[in-house]
């Protein structure tokens, strides 16, 4: 049987690149291919939702790699490094794609022109590329793509946009103010992702809506199905996706980075409602470009038919054309491998938060950093070094659901964070997070210097002790609990009455 090997730092979650090694393994393994990812780490919720005849190996378990593979398709070019210059894992074809113009993660590895194929996602890919003076004559593009079963799906007949969907891990605070503007003129506003509704994005679920707003990967799928979509998220967009802005706004990943335009949520409620006649008869123009761009199935075997036309790769001319890598090639992934240990070992534990750091203009992604930390008997320490010029802190103390957060001590002072704590309910001495995204925002005015020594006092608290406690008969704290929480709790309640009857 022909094997397949990909690579992506974690599968656990439903974002991006995870999804999208899934989906390319899904292709393999439905095309005679034993299939295997190699990744850091790997857990819940995507690891339920995975084939089981897909392998996943990590750091831990790299012994039962292969030597030699028909493919190796690659993502992140850390574990492409570990696989080759450390395991020495051959294989006839390595195909690499670069998933990010920004990741650090997601650039080229050294030796990019010694592989079969590079491909990124994107125009603006590639320009990245060209301003980092890569060669870029053979590098393709291997877009986000959606699939022939949505284009196949019959366009339904919208006349006006009655149920809306935000889908963002980020929400930006003027889709909250759209969705409030919505909802009071009548129409339901639904948002997907960390911190509201966790669940895999599908075509089934995105149909049911009117319009989607969004970027990246869920904007494709939207125009797949001839749903009017609004490309836009934290850093703002390029608003209804039209025909005359598809080209643009497709040429850097329907990311809105193309225009980057800020709106208000007025703005945003007035734009889709005035212009939303006009997108609607446009759905089925935009749908065949779409097809004709961007349909999976035909993208991958074509990917497939020309990767095959290049010559074998070799393994052995690449470790004597660099033989430094071997020592310091793997050194990511040990490192990285060593901490998946430990959060293997702890992972129903709060075991690192992410801290964002607000230097006058708001809290980003990049600005952040991720803290990892023991825990000391029962406190979790870690120290933060900061700047003069940063204004507010956002402290991401963990992400998971339940955890109960009974102290936080700064510099030795212990301080009240009752207004400055968000997604946690108030609980025994402290609070209580209710998805996985609960938050602290400090301001200036809390801390001095420029260390932070912080000592919080946390505990995963007992699902059943906590369904009880809290849920039981309080809709409100129901409604803001994830998706896949509410569906313990009620599966829980209900094998509780069904006890209690007996």
């Amino acid at each position: 049987m022909k094997k397949v090997l990909l690579t992506n730092f974690n599968i656990i979650n439903f974002t991006g690149s995870e999804l999208d090694t899934v989906t390319v393994a899904e292709y393999f393994l439905n095309n005679g291919y034993d299939v295997t990812i190699f990744t850091i780490l790997y857990g819940n919720p995507l690891y339920n939702n995975l084939n089981k005849r897909i392998k996943l190996i990590n750091y831990n378990n790299a012994d039962e790699l292969e030597k030699k593979y028909d493919i190796i398709w690659a993502h992140h070019y850390p574990l492409l490094d570990y696989l080759l210059f450390k395991k020495k894992i051959n294989a006839d074809y390595i195909h690499y794609v670069s998933l990010s113009s920004f990741l650090g993660y997601e650039s080229l590895p050294l030796y990019y022109k010694d592989l079969n194929m590079i491909s990124v996602l994107s125009e603006e890919g590639l320009t990245k590329l060209k301003n980092e003076r890569i060669d870029t004559k053979d590098i393709k593009i291997f877009p986000n793509y959606s699939f022939k079963e949505y284009f196949d799906i019959k366009i339904k007949d919208r006349k006006e946009p009655k149920k809306i969907c935000i889908v963002s891990n980020h929400v930006a605070p003027e889709l909250l103010d759209f969705r409030n503007i919505a909802t009071k003129n009548g129409i339901k506003v639904d948002i997907y992702g960390f911190g509201y509704k966790y669940t895999k994005i599908t075509g089934n679920l995105l149909n049911k809506y009117d319009v989607v707003i969004t970027i990246a990967k869920t904007v494709y799928y939207a125009l797949s199905l001839g749903i009017p979509c609004y490309c836009y998220d934290r850093f703002g967009g390029d608003g209804l996706i039209t025909i005359s802005n598809f080209s643009n706004s497709l040429k850097y990943n329907f990311s809105g980075r193309f225009s980057r335009k800020k709106r208000t949520g007025k703005q945003i409620y007035d734009e889709i409602i005035n212009n939303y006649g006009e997108v609607v008869s446009q759905a089925k123009e935009i749908r065949k470009l779409s097809y004709q761009t961007f349909c999976f199935e035909k993208i991958i075997k074509d990917t497939l038919k020309e990767l095959k036309k290049t010559n074998k790769f070799d393994l052995n001319k690449l470790l004597k054309k660099y033989p430094a890598l071997e020592r310091s090639a793997p050194l990511f992934v040990e490192e990285q491998g060593k901490l998946s240990i430990i959060n293997s070992k702890y992972y129903n534990y709060t075991e690192y938060c992410q801290v964002f750091l607000d230097r006058g203009k708001g809290f980003n992604e990049k600005d952040s950093k991720i803290i990892y930390y023991y825990k000391d008997k029962k406190y979790s320490k870690f120290d933060i070094t900061i700047n003069d010029d940063i204004k507010r802190i956002r402290l991401d103390f963990s992400d998971k659901e339940f955890v109960y957060l009974k102290k936080i001590i700064i510099n030795r002072k212990t301080i009240d964070i009752s207004n400055k704590i968000v997604n946690c309910v108030k609980y025994k001495e402290g609070y209580l997070s209710i998805n996985n995204d609960p938050m602290i925002i400090l301001e200036r005015s809390d801390f001095k210097g420029n260390i932070l020594n912080i000592s919080m006092e946390i505990y995963k608290e007992n699902q059943e002790k906590i369904i009880i406690d809290l849920f039981d008969n309080n809709r409100k704290l129901n409604e803001e609990v994830s998706y896949f929480r509410k569906y313990k709790i009620y599966r829980f309640f209900n094998k509780k009455r069904i006890k209690n009857k007996r």
